[in-house]
């Protein structure tokens, strides 16, 4: 009853019971997990994630290892001992603007939470074909746990994550559209992945299993535009590699 009331005050619901009641009510003749329809008239919570965010960032102190990563900001780098360079440059981008405190430190991630959401909801719509879907993924997507601190906290899990939506959409709209000049725009994503985090690679690790294991996408192969995307994450990994 508790979690039910706290989920839904950000939906601006008052329990999620209004959004589950028709799911699982004598009305629904097939049990759903979530229903779309009752989400509908609630877009409005959307907007009112970044201002709780922001207000959350200003609030918190810097953890240890916000502070360690502002340590960097200060001594800029192409790579670090035990991380790229992408937070580093994030951190001191926003401390230019709004100075050395938790607001400036975490800037970055609440700005770029926006575009994660954008990914993320453009890449149901075009993978699941369904817009109330669509928006229902994106609000999970800024309502989980992990995706709530990643984009909060200034670690090098929040380009990471942003990242990997941006890949994720760069895939999906390939599927769609057929044109392989979003391998390119997946290329620059996953470049720009490495340089958040090493774990970036399995990224490209899932694509490449992708190519080989479906039948259809291996015709990419014989392609210029896998290839060529794959170099261009390289060349925007080669400083921290050089580094």
């Amino acid at each position: 009853k508790g979690r039910g009331s706290a989920v839904g005050a950000v939906l601006g619901l008052k329990s999620t019971d209004d959004v589950m009641s028709s799911t699982w009510g004598e009305e629904s003749s097939k049990p759903r997990l979530f229903d779309t329809n009752a989400i509908q008239g609630r877009r409005g919570s959307m907007p009112s994630i970044p201002v709780h965010r922001t207000g959350t960032g200003c609030a918190l102190p810097l953890s240890a290892d916000e502070a360690y990563y502002w340590l960097w900001s200060r001594h800029l780098a192409a790579g670090y001992f035990d991380h790229p360079p992408a937070i580093a440059f994030l951190i001191r981008a926003g401390t230019l603007v709004f100075g050395d405190n938790a607001l400036g430190v975490r800037a970055s991630g609440i700005v770029l939470s926006l575009p994660a959401t954008w990914f993320v909801w453009q890449s149901a719509r075009l993978i699941l074909g369904d817009a109330a879907r669509a928006r229902l993924a994106a609000l999970l997507f800024n309502l989980m746990l992990m995706t709530a601190v990643v984009l909060l906290a200034a670690t090098p899990d929040m380009p990471s994550i942003v990242t990997s939506a941006a890949f994720l959409f760069c895939l999906a709209k390939l599927q769609a559209s057929k044109d392989g000049r979003w391998w390119l725009a997946a290329g620059a994503a996953a470049g720009l992945g490495l340089l958040a985090k090493y774990s970036a690679l399995f990224l490209g690790a899932g694509a490449l299993l992708w190519l080989l294991a479906n039948r259809d996408a291996r015709a990419w192969l014989k392609t210029i535009w896998p290839w060529a995307g794959g170099l261009l994450a390289m060349l925007l990994f080669l400083p921290n590699i050089l580094w």
